[in-house]
């Protein structure tokens, strides 16, 4: 007992910095809030109720006074939406990264070319952006049509704050000052705040999306590695494993046994993907080992799932054509392998074609019937089974005799 406490005071103050480091985390994200966004706040208040009183002196009816005031939230909004058109930050997209690399004289090698970075939906950055070169546009162009614009509008308020409908100078004064004072309000609020705040904000939820994304796509990649390299394995296995050859064989016993192993193969039920590929792949190796020892032909799988349809039974074809391709394989392929429903089955069949491929022993006119057989796989398949039938089809496209 002794050692063990001792053990735990020792970890102790590790415990406590992780759990201080969290709090001050987030402690320090509260006071970066409070000490950058504040200040805006506290001014913003403090200057439109500053004018929301003032404006209250402006009318002399409460129609007038509210009409004051939705002019004054109206200025206010309008202001808000061009600061945060304004203010929204911009992402780079790989295209972009690729023609900064090159303008650099950097060319990315074909093997190491850039990789593709999945992008968030960035349809508001360029709306904001069509949007700002819009304003500033027009802005420059009818610069001389804003005078007039500007008199229109504080025309119409300075009539709205009199009963009779009176245009004063006074009242065109306030309102030009309402228009104006407003708009530029919303405008900074608006933009500080983006700036400041949101802009961060949106940047770490890219990021967090982002990695979540290349989480994904590294796991997918270390699933199809862990794949195939159990696939190599398995056939180093089988091309080492010593045949016995007894003077006499009992095919039908032994096709029934291959066909009990194939049955606990389609049988496996495991919710973990690597224990689950991994016991698919020991059965495999233990029914190619099998069908290898008892003299069992790629003609006695192929007639005996006639009556006994499995997909265990077809992994084992496809296993005995990648380790000894041979005329007539593709053909044997074709003829079952629309029947197969299993992902890791047709996974191993596409590799068995690719084998053919590089044995040479794919005709021309196989090659659409292929191409059809990989369409088929795509339904409803996995990330790993759909670039699998990327790579085969990509094979056979570049496919010469």
């Amino acid at each position: 007992m002794g050692v063990i406490q001792e053990r735990i005071f020792m970890k102790l103050p590790d415990l406590l910095k992780k759990k201080d480091a969290g709090s001050s985390k987030g402690a320090a994200q509260a006071n970066r809030l409070k000490s950058d966004v504040m200040p805006v706040l506290v001014f913003c208040t403090v200057t439109g109720m500053a004018g929301f009183i003032a404006l209250m002196f402006c009318g002399h009816t409460a129609a007038s006074r509210v009409t004051a005031v939705m002019w004054m939230l109206a200025c206010f909004l309008s202001g808000n939406m061009t600061g945060f058109l304004f203010a929204i930050p911009k992402n780079s997209a790989p295209a972009q990264q690729n023609a900064t690399a090159a303008a650099g004289g950097q060319q990315p090698a074909a093997g190491n070319a850039m990789p593709y970075t999945p992008l968030i939906n960035n349809n508001l950055i360029e709306i904001s952006d069509w949007l700002t070169k819009i304003i500033v546009g027009l802005g420059l162009v009818q610069l001389r049509e804003i005078p007039g614009f500007m008199y229109s509008l504080a025309t119409n308020l300075a009539m709205g704050f009199d009963p009779p409908n009176k245009a004063t100078d006074d009242l065109m004064a306030r309102a030009y000052a309402l228009i104006v004072g407003y708009f530029i309000l919303g405008f900074l609020f608006a933009y500080l705040v983006m700036r400041l705040y949101l802009s961060g904000e949106m940047i770490k939820a890219d990021q967090k999306n982002y990695s979540g994304l290349q989480d994904q796509v590294i796991e997918i990649k270390a699933k199809m590695e862990n794949l195939q390299s159990a696939q190599s394995v398995l056939g180093q296995k089988v091309a080492q494993q010593p045949a016995n050859l007894p003077g006499a064989v009992d095919k039908e016993a032994a096709l029934q046994q291959l066909k009990a192993m194939a049955d606990e193969y389609t049988g496996v039920r495991i919710a973990d993907y690597s224990a689950r590929v991994q016991k698919k792949q020991e059965l495999t190796a233990a029914m190619a080992n099998y069908a290898a020892d008892q003299q069992i032909t790629k003609d006695d799988i192929i007639a005996y799932n006639k009556t006994y349809h499995s997909d265990g039974l077809l992994i084992a074809l496809a296993m005995l054509v990648t380790l000894k391709p041979e005329s007539g394989d593709v053909d044997r392929l074709l003829r079952f392998g629309v029947q197969i429903r299993l992902k890791h089955v047709r996974y191993v069949t596409l590799n068995a074609i690719a084998k053919l491929m590089e044995s040479k022993l794919v005709a021309a006119p196989q090659i659409n019937a292929l191409k059809n057989l990989i369409a088929a796989y795509r339904i409803n398949a996995d990330p790993s089974l759909l670039t699998k039938c990327d790579e085969v089809n990509s094979l056979l496209n570049s496919y010469q005799q």
